[in-house]
């Protein structure tokens, strides 16, 4: 089990993708990229005792739970460069929603802050079995 690029990533990795954002000439791709480039070794990790496939979109990071993109957007991780903080989001499962498609969403300060944020999310939304 592990952390795997969504099919819709054509075969390029994660990495690959925060590398080429990184070497933009916009400066201010930069700090986003390398957060999230911090980020990915801890998540790889973090996806290990699952099944997790990830694909960008606008250079947040979307984690769900088959390789489906079109399937609604279990966790989201977004590197705030200018902001220096990491914004996760998952969606609420249906039994805990205020309303349909209620999302949770909160910054981290860190990596490993982030990670943890992720753990939780991923227990909470629903997607993923946390048995194995």
């Amino acid at each position: 089990m592990a952390l795997n690029p969504a099919t819709s990533q054509e075969g390029r990795s994660l990495e690959s993708f925060y590398q080429a954002l990184f070497e933009l000439p916009q400066p201010h791709w930069s700090p986003t990229a390398r957060m999230m480039l911090q980020l990915l070794p801890e998540l790889e990790r973090l996806c290990s005792t699952r099944r997790v496939w990830g694909f960008t979109s606008h250079a947040r990071l979307v984690l769900l739970p088959q390789d489906d993109y079109r399937q609604p957007y279990s966790v989201v991780v977004a590197a705030r460069g200018l902001e220096s903080c990491y914004e996760i989001s998952y969606l609420m499962t249906v039994d805990d929603a205020p309303w349909d498609g209620a999302i949770v969403s909160g910054k981290a300060r860190s990596v490993p802050e982030a990670v943890s944020m992720i753990g939780v999310a991923m227990e909470r939304c629903g997607a993923w079995r946390m048995d194995g």
